[in-house]
């Protein structure tokens, strides 16, 4: 059966509603009150924001104003300001300008000053030295005697100069100098070097014999003739031996130049020459014995260089105090400019130089062609003695020779005091070809050195203690 409907339950729910329809309405009331006041609040402060925004307009519009009259004022200023800038800069710039003007003047002067100065200055050095460092250098026999003479430096012109310490080491003739390998043998190249004999009209050495070399030609100078071909063409560069002769073997025997060898020795002139050219095979040619104008030129270049003819001060003793040979490179041995053993050791054979009959020096022409000439020149004879020192030299020139490009002795004293070279000299007997040996042996003591003459062997004397040296062209 079905349940019944509670109608009473209604009507209280009924009541229930309209209990709070009354408070709903009186909510809506104060819900509506709350919200005009909200209103007129929002209202007030929107009046009040507006009238702030126009304070802050008009402040900000003041403020504007303010920056722009003060953007004006500081414009006008910096204007005033950069027109007095630039008139300052315009006074600094004239006064520079005047200031540059009389610096230039004041350093045009000192620069003047300075050239004037400078030129004296070079003058100074041209004549107390070596002027610009020229390499035209010579030197002078000033004196004879005092055992080794006295020598100065000159100039091209026979004017006195000063070479300083490292002049010949740039020199280029001098630091041209070098050990080189040339079929197998130590040789020393030596560059072309022209020379002038003259004898000053003026100057401290007025009336003194001067030898001047220059490695170029110059007007007055002529090659010397160790570096003219057999066809009389200039050679820019000749080979001479760094040690005495050595026997390289071979059938038939080479000569050579080689280290850690005994010299080559026991042979006549002719046999040594022979072993020197016995190199010319298989395309190698211009192998000789060393002769009397590539000897000289050696000579010639040590005399520049020190302005002394003491050998045996300036290279060392070397082996002159002994009963035997040394090898070709002993510590003994004298060294200078890449040439070992120059003198003693071994006395060695000079090819292009003889005596005649009357003691005449016949000396190979100076034109390369190896053929002799006889300068008519006497050799001072042997007095008998080891002590004889050469005083004074031939001088002068003929037909196909110059005297002065060698060491050819004109006088001679046995008073050691009187010579100006300080090695011994052994002139001629006066029996026709006598041969020329250089240096002295292992038993010559002080009387050996680059300057040693010996004129008293003829060319069939093969002795142990006389070897050789070779050169090349």
């Amino acid at each position: 059966m079905a349940e019944r409907t509670n109608f009473a339950g209604l009507h209280k729910v009924g009541t229930y509603l309209d209990e709070d329809r009354v408070l709903l309405n009186e909510n809506s009331d104060i819900l509506d009150a709350q919200l005009k006041q909200a209103h007129l609040e929002r209202q007030e402060e929107k009046q009040s924001r507006a009238e702030g925004d126009a304070a802050l307009d008009a402040k900000i519009a003041q403020e504007a104003q303010a920056r722009t009259a003060d953007v004006a004022d500081e414009a006008t200023a910096r204007l005033n300001g950069d027109n007095d800038l630039s008139a300052l800069l315009q006074e600094e710039v004239t006064a520079r300008r005047d200031g540059d003007a009389a610096e230039a003047e004041a350093r045009e002067d000192a620069l003047q000053a300075h050239d004037a100065s400078a030129v004296a200055h070079n003058a100074l050095v041209r004549r107390i030295t070596v002027g610009n460092m020229s390499p035209v250098i010579g030197v002078c026999q000033v004196e004879a005697g005092n055992h080794v003479g006295l020598w100065c430096h000159v100039d091209g012109n026979g004017q006195p100069v000063q070479p300083n310490a490292r002049y010949f080491d740039y020199h280029p003739v001098y630091s041209g100098m070098r050990r080189v390998l040339v079929d197998g043998q130590v040789m020393v190249e030596i560059p072309c070097f022209y020379i002038r004999h003259m004898v000053p009209a003026d100057g401290p050495f007025a009336g003194r014999p001067c030898k001047i070399i220059s490695p170029t030609p110059q007007e007055g100078f002529r090659p010397y003739p160790a570096f003219l071909s057999t066809t009389g063409a200039v050679l820019d560069k000749i080979y001479v031996a760094a040690f005495q002769s050595t026997n390289e073997g071979g059938s038939p025997v080479k000569a050579g130049s080689r280290p850690g060898k005994y010299p080559l020795v026991n042979a006549t002139i002719d046999t040594m020459r022979q072993y020197c050219a016995n190199r010319n095979v298989d395309g190698v040619s211009g192998f000789h014995m060393w002769d009397i104008y590539e000897y000289n030129a050696i000579c010639l270049l040590f005399l520049i260089e020190f302005a002394n003819t003491d050998s045996q001060a300036i290279m060392g003793r070397g082996w002159v105090d002994s009963s035997a040979a040394v090898l070709t490179d002993d510590q003994y041995q004298p060294y200078w400019r890449g040439f070992t053993g120059l003198f003693g050791n071994v006395w060695q054979f000079v090819d292009g130089i003889r005596l005649t009959a009357d003691r005449r020096f016949e000396i190979f022409k100076n034109d390369g062609s190896r053929t002799y000439v006889n300068t008519q020149k006497v050799c001072p004879s042997y007095d008998g003695t080891n002590t004889t020192r050469i005083v004074s030299l031939h001088t002068g020139e003929g037909e196909g020779f110059c005297l002065d490009d060698c060491i050819l002795p004109a006088t001679h004293s046995g008073t050691v005091a009187q010579g100006m070279f300080p090695d011994n000299l052994w002139g001629g007997y006066g029996s026709a070809g006598n041969i020329l040996i250089i240096g002295g042996a292992w038993t010559e003591s002080g009387g050996a050195g680059l300057f040693c003459l010996y004129m008293l062997n003829t060319p069939s004397d093969a002795w142990p203690l006389v070897g050789c040296r070779s050169a090349k062209h």
